[in-house]
């Protein structure tokens, strides 16, 4: 029976123990929260998660399930930590700050419009300056669709008459897809105003991701983004983002998933004069990130730069439409102005060739545009200036290139190479592919390898550029035959063991045998003999014997037993093709 004291301790033990409990989990409720962007596998389900983060009361305030699988909600330092126990988690993210990309203002206009609409307009449409005040082009971007990331919409504008489509909006201010701030605003009407457009026929779709103020977070960006990839529908589509923050790896994954979903992507370099590379979205490879020049064809002082930046577009004192009234204008400037051209440019080109894909309206643009002309355009920028028309240049179907393509000849599996030849009428360059690697591929170029037996597709291409349309690709449909018998390869020998007293040799061989050989139907034994003082090997006979095992062992016979007589042997496997090579000479081995 316990003591009333031995009780006594019992209890107090208990007593702290579970104060112990409390005391830790007080300190993981009392631990801040922050709000955190967290990404899981495609193959996850973001509504489970977040119930499931709802019953363990963590706050969630939104979820992904287009841009990739996620939620953003308020989480513990710890609470993140303990993610790392879920197989399908893959990282999270502090949310953070974004804002426009717009750079400075000019006092709003509201009144006619003057005679040349901006001058970025004349500008993109000319190979050089002086500027001609004309702003000339075939294409309008109509049934392409233009989805503007951004502070929302003056959908009353005249500029946008009959074409605005219902959007979305992830302020939560009451306002919907209204613009409040002006810059999404003036940035639709570059991209596809009436007057001020680029593409003045496409259909505008507001995404609101910023306030009234200009800002917004990484995880509304995201959501906005989201949106775009839930209402997207198979056809021609822009997206511009003229808005950055810091380096974000979530934003970043969205966009490429934007682009992924068929929609060309332009996005702002941002304004720091710094590395475009260090802020989100200008560091995502898949958008198309753009720099802005003044009128004189200078990198505007603010432009960011750097190997991440794509193409550079006006962006220094552009006029657009504004809010206010529905002819309202406003100058203003920022990496936020070029961007929208480079998504205008982008729409026109998705007019004239509307199964393209983002990557190849990419090519396209850059290659028609302007090289060289950028002045100062900074430490590892592309230096090339947006051009979608020019007097040298009518903007229009470009010349077509047609395709020539007379090799290759039908191959046989392990064949040698074969040159591929083709020919087009302009000199930009044919690139060959292959649809299946397992039966064929492409090496150095231009040059065909055979590897198995099946239908090897090779396709001939060309990108296009200012001057010539992109080839229609030419295919053709190569035969790869399994490849013609051959003799067996060189057997091995494995073991060569002598029997001293009565003078006999075992051999065992190991045979090879690929699919292109027939069967081995017998071995040919080549035996040699030497001394203990002089190891030069003299030819003593040959031993032929039938066999179609890969794994053989055959005794030789009636060698003589003198004192020091040492033995080796060679072999070869024999089909009904031939004999193979030699194999490589066993160890001597002494008998007698």
């Amino acid at each position: 029976m316990k003591s009333k004291a031995t009780k006594s301790f019992l209890v107090f033990v208990l007593i702290n123990l579970l104060l112990g409990m409390q005391f830790a989990q007080n300190a993981i409720s009392a631990e801040q929260t922050q709000r955190y962007i967290v990404t899981f596998s495609d193959d996850d389900d973001s509504e489970r998660e977040s119930n499931d983060f709802r019953k363990m009361g963590i706050k969630v305030e939104g979820t992904y399930k287009h841009a990739f699988k996620g939620v953003v909600g308020q989480f513990t330092s710890t609470q993140i930590g303990n993610l790392k126990k879920n197989p399908k988690f893959l990282f999270a993210e502090l949310d953070a700050p974004v804002y426009t990309t717009s750079y400075s203002a000019i006092p709003v206009i509201d009144g006619p419009t003057p005679v040349v609409a901006s001058w970025g307009l004349d500008r993109i449409n000319q190979r050089s300056l002086p500027l001609d005040k004309t702003y000339t082009y075939q294409y309008n971007g109509q049934g392409v669709t233009a989805y503007v990331i951004d502070t929302g919409l003056n959908t009353t504008h005249s500029e946008f008459t009959g074409r605005v489509s219902a959007g979305f909006s992830q302020v939560n201010d009451g306002r919907g897809t209204t613009d409040c701030n002006g810059h999404g605003t003036h940035v639709a009407g570059t991209i596809g105003g009436a007057r001020y457009g680029v593409a003045r026929a496409v259909t505008i779709v507001p995404v609101r991701v910023l306030n009234c103020a200009g800002s917004g977070t990484l995880s509304g960006v995201i959501a906005g983004i989201d949106w775009v990839i839930s209402n997207h529908v198979s056809g021609p589509a822009v997206a511009n983002l003229s808005l950055g923050s810091t380096f974000s790896a979530t934003v970043n994954a969205a966009i490429a998933r934007l682009v992924a979903d068929g929609v060309v992507v332009a996005v702002a370099a941002g304004n720091d004069n710094l590395n475009a590379c260090n802020y989100s979205p200008s560091s995502e490879p898949t958008a198309i990130t753009v720099g802005a020049t003044t009128q004189t064809d200078s990198r505007a002082s603010f432009s960011n730069i750097g190997t991440c930046l794509d193409i550079f577009a006006p962006g220094d004192s552009i006029v657009s439409s504004w809010i206010g009234s529905n002819s309202a204008t406003n100058t203003i400037s920022g990496t936020s102005m070029a961007s929208p051209h480079v998504a205008g440019a982008a729409a026109l080109l998705l007019e004239q060739y509307p199964t393209y894909t983002p990557q190849q309206i990419r090519d396209l643009m850059v290659s028609r545009s302007s090289a060289g002309k950028v002045l100062s355009a900074g430490t590892g920028s592309s230096n090339q200036l947006l051009t979608n028309g020019a007097a040298d240049y009518v903007w229009g179907p470009p010349t077509p290139q047609a395709i020539s393509f007379t090799q290759p000849n039908n191959m046989a599996a392990g064949d040698a190479n074969q040159t591929l030849v083709a020919s087009s009428n302009s000199s930009l360059p044919i690139i060959f592919s292959t649809s299946n690697a397992a039966t064929c591929t492409i090496v150095a170029g231009n040059t065909l390898r055979a590897i198995s037996a099946g239908n090897c597709v090779v396709t001939a291409s060309q990108t296009g550029n200012f001057t010539y349309a992109p080839a229609t690709p030419f295919v053709r449909n190569v035969t790869i035959s399994p490849p013609p018998p051959a003799a067996p390869a060189a057997p091995t020998v494995l073991t060569s063991i002598p029997n001293r007293s009565v003078g006999t040799l075992s051999v065992n061989l190991r045979g090879v045998n690929a699919t292109s050989m027939p069967p081995i139907t017998s071995y040919t034994i080549n035996l040699y003999r030497s001394s203990a003082n002089n190891t030069a090997l003299t030819f003593v006979r040959t031993i032929q014997f039938p066999s179609t095992s890969l794994n053989v062992t055959t005794l030789i016979t009636g060698l003589t037993v003198p004192a020091s007589q040492f033995y080796s042997v060679t072999a070869t496997a024999n089909n009904s093709v031939g004999s193979s090579a030699l194999s490589a000479a066993s160890n001597r081995s002494r008998v007698g």
